[in-house]
């Protein structure tokens, strides 16, 4: 599942993943190279191809996909190659109603206008993996395959340069995550720093050995940050962090006591610790014995 920023929900890769665009440069349909950004000023998405051309659609191209309807027309294409990237975009950012930047694997990060004229480009030297944006702070952030954060400041139509690198990683970057005030850089080594947008400075260290993760998602409505490997590893935010992320004041990473459940009701929290469990594979169906009771758990909901 990939976060999609402004809208209260989730969209599936399997969309994404079955859906082919044409690439005129090759003459051919392609695998769009990633899940997929959307544009919330224009209400529109966008699927890149590996040879760096974007391809947009209108808004309900999940459903259409989903529906076996296939993937409509696109209503603009911004070509790869000449004035564009020469390799797979890996990340797609809204600055402003009319301003756009992305990243790819040709160590470029490019910045655009609505119609598809490049405003300025950086060359980080080297691919560019993940890349964020604090619209409060004008702040870019790009994890390339070094150790250093890279910074740049820009508003909502133009690019203003770049900032100092910001050190502290010992293994290359994998990817970066942005909330309101705080964003959080993964290393090769699964070591995620948590760092302050405002003074630029490392706040916190978390992961390392014996963690293996290969992505992160910071879910701002929910005061998480979920690590992914083979495992799943979710950290609530306390309640400090949960308002610098811009995460709700009650996010269930807080510090707030808990709503308390409607009278009669049992929450999980309440029950007693079960004292053995059998799981039935076949039906993915789960007994749970306590000292008070015998449960029934399955795969529709929690036991009532």
């Amino acid at each position: 599942l990939v976060s999609v920023k402004g809208q209260k929900r989730f969209v599936q890769r399997l969309v994404f993943t079955a859906a082919k665009v044409w690439d005129p440069s090759r003459n051919e349909l392609a695998e769009p190279s990633f899940d997929g950004a959307w544009v919330t000023s224009a209400r529109e998405w966008v699927l890149t191809t590996a040879s760096g051309s974007m391809h947009f659609f209108p808004h309900d191209l999940e459903t259409q996909v989903a529906n076996g309807n296939g993937v409509p027309e696109a209503r603009k294409i911004f070509q790869g190659g000449d004035g564009g990237h020469l390799a797979r975009i890996v990340a797609f950012v809204e600055i402003g109603p009319t301003f756009f930047a992305t990243a790819s694997l040709d160590h470029q990060v490019i910045f655009w206008d609505k119609n598809g004229q490049v405003d300025s480009r950086v060359d980080l030297g080297c691919s560019v993996l993940s890349m964020d944006f604090i619209k409060g702070k004008s702040l870019l952030l790009a994890a390339a395959c070094e150790r250093p954060v890279n910074v740049f400041t820009v508003d909502e139509g133009s690019y203003r340069g770049p900032l100092p690198k910001l050190e502290g990683h010992e293994h290359n970057l994998v990817q970066i995550v942005a909330g309101t005030n705080l964003f959080f850089s993964l290393d090769e080594a699964s070591v995620v720093r948590v760092w302050d947008a405002s003074s630029l400075t490392s706040v916190q260290t978390i992961g390392g050995f014996p963690l293996k993760v290969t992505k992160m998602v910071l879910a701002v409505g929910h005061g998480r940050l979920i690590l992914a490997g083979s495992r799943l590893h979710v950290y609530d935010l306390n309640a400090p962090a949960c308002k610098l992320v811009g995460a709700p004041v009650h996010a269930p990473g807080g510090d707030d006591p808990p709503a308390k459940p409607p009278a009669g009701v049992t929450t999980a929290r309440a029950r007693p610790p079960p004292k053995a469990a059998i799981l039935n594979a076949s039906s993915g169906s789960l007994v749970s014995l306590t000292e008070r009771d015998v449960r029934l758990h399955s795969r529709a909901g929690p036991p009532p």
